[in-house]
């Protein structure tokens, strides 16, 4: 216990700052949320959301109906429940396991699960973020500085402005905190899996990796990407053990994760099912963006890069 409790001090000695930051933004990301009920004070009925776009309300009304046990197959018509859910994600079945085992489904409302789940998660999710950017960097001031803009930033980049009147998107439930909270503990193990010989942390990496097949199709597709960049990397680089670990890795994760694949491909084969995954942005609903702000900072970066990169080596593509 007295081993544990000094781990924790440690922890807290070497890294207070970023838990401090974190718990900071996260408040302030979500202080609209915590004074919303005191400023409308009698008006208030239990129900507290952001203002979002209509995702919020779908992804409300899943929980809600997972909360009520049923299925997701037709998560806003009466009938039709126990189908197949063509969105292929199991993010509110994990979500709301606890709540319902503990049976407090018919104590709190789901939008008051959420809103507490999202408080912790995005907290975590800086954590992860810092971590992350650590691994790689070793430097804690640009670990921090990259943890609060990636969270903190993203209405600025979004809006192109510093000012901005909309609500910090990781406010929304679930969705992007819960999908960027699962793929950031992938990428902290793969850094670790890459780094060190111990085959434990290539075998969690692939775990969640195979995870992120059932949590949001954005996610683990961008993640297969980039492990299939790492592949070619290392294989230019003649890098075979790397290519190795990479290579296991993602065979892990697409072995856990063939099961929602092949409900993906048969979702899409029949008529109404290619339709309905249509009309709800599965397919055809996303098309590339040309980020100004992107490539503004390529012009300015490019040349220091250009001359660093022979300096600078990276933990996870450079050896020391």
């Amino acid at each position: 216990m007295q081993d544990a409790l000094k781990k924790i001090k440690n922890f807290g000695h070497e890294h207070g700052w970023i838990i401090i930051a974190s718990f900071l933004l996260t408040f302030i990301i979500f202080a609209p949320l915590l004074a919303f009920p005191g400023f409308i004070k009698d008006k208030y009925h239990g129900i507290n959301i952001n203002r979002f776009s209509g995702d919020a309300h779908f992804y409300l009304t899943r929980g809600k109906e997972v909360l009520d046990g049923h299925g997701l197959g037709s998560p806003v018509l009466r009938g039709g429940k126990e189908g197949m859910d063509v969105q292929l994600s199991s993010s509110e079945y994990i979500l709301l396991a606890p709540i319902k085992l503990l049976g407090l489904e018919k104590k709190f409302n789901i939008a008051s699960i959420y809103n507490f789940y999202n408080f912790i998660g995005v907290f975590f999710l800086i954590l992860l973020i810092y971590f992350f950017v650590w691994q790689l960097s070793g430097s804690k001031l640009l670990s921090i500085a990259a943890a609060l803009f990636v969270v903190g930033g993203y209405s600025i980049v979004y809006n192109k402005s510093l000012f901005y009147s909309d609500f910090n998107v990781y406010a929304r439930v679930i969705y992007p905190y819960f999908s960027s909270l699962i793929l950031f503990a992938y990428l902290n193990l793969l850094v670790a899996g890459l780094k060190t010989a111990k085959l434990k942390y290539k075998i969690l990496a692939g775990l969640v990796f195979g995870l992120l097949f059932y949590i949001y199709f954005y996610a683990w597709t961008f993640a297969l990407a980039f492990n299939a960049c790492l592949l070619l990397i290392y294989l230019f680089r003649k890098d075979f053990s790397e290519a190795k670990a990479i290579s296991l890795i993602s065979g892990i994760g697409l072995g856990l994760g063939l099961y929602n694949l092949i409900r993906l491909v048969s979702l899409l084969n029949p008529e109404n099912g290619s339709q309905t995954a249509y009309f709800m942005a599965m397919s055809y609903g996303h098309a590339p963006v040309f980020s100004k702000i992107g490539f503004i900072a390529l012009v300015i970066f490019s040349p220091s890069i250009g001359i660093k990169i022979k300096m600078i080596k990276t933990r996870l593509l450079f050896s020391p």
